[in-house]
């Protein structure tokens, strides 16, 4: 099996590098993480900042074939890891600008080899394809207006809702607007320990406390005067028995988790860098908890009736300078 198919352009005489097609991601399903992340992610990244120092075209297409990236098809099998490579798709030709990338999920119909060779000699004219029984379908976005947001159909009175990454910005507000719209019990995930619930008032005047976490301690305090449904458990997500920890203390207190909201993820500039400059070490800062985090969060609380709000961004669809790892995690 070939890593890449090359595509040659003679010009004058001088030979040129004519186009990409990758096909790591198009064999059969099970994908694991970390392999994911090193040919999916990785190696693309790789591959394209050696070819912008190459004579190539100009710009140079290149196709990343991927199964089980698309829901095109309702019996359609999903391989989420391998959507790393969506995130690749989306960032390479923002850093690298001789690149065109085409993200192209396929199936087994026999027309495939050539749909994606059509591709490649089209110049990759689209970011995200598909291919399913020999039809061409390109993502596109319709406009949604909101009408009206209205209590959630089906929740229990007084839901038992579990938020990972509970006190960063986004996961702290969605849960203090659970508990003041649904009644919700709130179990809050922390990588840090906070003082006892007991101190959150006094503690929240602290000068010696950075002003962020006496906003915190002061809005939990509210929320503890109003009703005491509220517990802020530390758990690395990343250790597989803290996750489990934190799923019985939630529990054992409030006797079920009807919503699991997971927000963690790590957005410390450690986490971001060029495609040219990611290495093992940014692609794991995405990893962990972000993905990590959720699997183990997954497998404690198996066989839980419980919804799921996972948190993605944006960049998966619009990418970013600086955001190639960033981009893939939450396309995953």
């Amino acid at each position: 099996e070939a890593f890449h198919l090359l595509a040659a352009d003679v010009c004058g005489g001088e030979e040129r590098l004519a186009g990409v097609i990758d096909c790591w991601s198009a064999g059969p399903h099970g994908t694991d993480l970390d392999e994911a992340a090193l040919i999916t992610l990785l190696a693309p990244m790789r591959l394209a900042h050696a070819l912008s120092g190459q004579a190539t075209v100009r710009p140079l297409p290149m196709v990343l074939v991927a199964r089980g990236t698309a829901l095109v098809e309702g019996s359609d099998a999903l391989d989420p890891p391998r959507a790393f490579g969506i995130g690749a798709a989306r960032v390479l030709p923002q850093e690298h600008p001789g690149l065109r990338l085409a993200h192209v999920d396929i199936d087994t119909n026999g027309q495939i080899a050539q749909q994606v060779v059509a591709e490649l000699t089209a110049g990759a004219p689209e970011p995200a394809v598909a291919f399913r029984s020999g039809k061409r379908f390109v993502e596109a976005f319709e406009r949604r207006v909101i009408e009206s947001a209205e209590r959630p159909a089906g929740l229990p009175e007084q839901p038992v809702v579990m938020v990972t990454g509970g006190m960063g910005h986004i996961g702290f507000h969605l849960a203090e607007a659970m508990f003041e719209q649904v009644g919700a019990r709130l179990a809050l995930i922390s990588r840090s320990e906070l003082p006892d619930p007991r101190e959150w008032a006094a503690r929240s005047q602290d000068p010696m406390l950075s002003y962020e976490l006496r906003e915190r301690l002061r809005r939990l305090a509210r929320m503890r005067a109003e009703r005491d449904d509220v517990m802020v458990l530390a758990g690395d997500l990343n250790d597989r028995d803290a996750v489990v920890s934190v799923v019985d203390a939630t529990r054992a207190r409030f006797g079920r988790i009807d919503v699991v909201v997971h927000g963690a993820g790590r957005v410390d500039a450690a986490a971001f860098a060029s495609a040219a400059e990611t290495g093992p070490e940014v692609v794991e800062a995405q990893l962990s908890p972000k993905l990590r985090g959720l699997l183990h969060v997954i497998e404690a609380t198996r066989g839980e009736p419980a919804r799921w709000i996972l948190h993605s961004s944006i960049s998966s669809t619009l990418g970013g300078l600086g955001l190639a790892a960033y981009a893939a995690a939450n396309a995953v």
